[in-house]
């Protein structure tokens, strides 16, 4: 076989070999966006996506912010949301220390209707949601 051939086919072949074994589900997919009721943006929630299979990982978290913009995390460090089942749902972030966000009739709505105990809002996390819509209506 010629050198110069074979240089040319092997890198070629990593290559391949590199896309086919990276080709399969990510670990995290990137969601972020923004959190609205009754297409209103909802400021200052606590959102929580609690896996169906909690004993694989843990949620992921995000607190919107004054425009109800999120990004969801796992811990500090890692962005996204891990592929699989969740229940969503959302409390005041500084309801723990006896305090409150928001008295804005739509922010307690939310969180009365989309609280841990009482949210049936159910997510599959297969893609990418950029830019997606987190519709509490």
């Amino acid at each position: 076989m010629n050198p110069s051939f074979a240089a040319v086919r092997l890198p070629g072949l990593a290559t391949l070999m590199v896309c086919v074994a990276g080709c399969g589900e990510p670990d995290f997919y990137q969601m972020n966006g923004i959190v609205t009721h009754n297409g209103k943006p909802i400021p200052y929630l606590q959102i929580t996506m609690a896996p169906d299979a909690i004993e694989t990982h843990p949620p992921s978290l995000s607190v919107s912010d004054e425009n109800g913009k999120f990004e969801m995390r796992i811990g500090r460090r890692t962005v996204g949301v891990k592929p699989g089942t969740y229940t969503v749902h959302v409390e005041d972030p500084v309801a723990v220390d006896g305090a409150q966000t928001s008295t804005e009739p739509d922010y307690l709505l939310v969180i009365d209707k989309y609280g841990p105990e009482k949210s049936a809002l159910k997510m599959e996390v297969n893609q990418h949601l950029k830019g997606f819509e987190l519709k509490l209506d």
